[in-house]
């Protein structure tokens, strides 16, 4: 992400260091790959409800097309936070090959 449409504060809030802060915390495992390990809060302010990221990320998770699922809060400045998926699609089915 480069950064927020014409939102230079929010862009500039919204990074630290050069990398984008999401709120969740992960660590670097010894094979190189990234392993998401939890939130730095659990909750996300939207319009003043209390959501949980988590509800949100275990319904998603539950699709049989969905492999991974996470949620978090991004600052909005009307509603306090809006809420951003990330969703990856689970791999589709192999094909069948052969003849009919």
């Amino acid at each position: 992400m480069l950064g927020y449409l014409d939102q230079e504060e929010l862009t500039a809030a919204s990074f630290q260091d050069g990398y984008f802060k999401t709120g969740d915390l992960a660590r670097l495992k010894p094979d190189g790959f990234v392993e998401l390990v939890g939130r730095s809060k659990d909750l996300i302010s939207r319009g003043g409800n209390k959501i949980s990221p988590l509800e949100i990320d275990r319904l998603f998770a539950s699709h049989p097309d969905v492999a991974a699922a996470l949620c978090t809060g991004m600052p909005d400045p009307l509603l306090g936070e809006r809420i951003h998926l990330l969703i990856v699609l689970a791999p589709a089915p192999p094909l069948m090959s052969g003849r009919c």
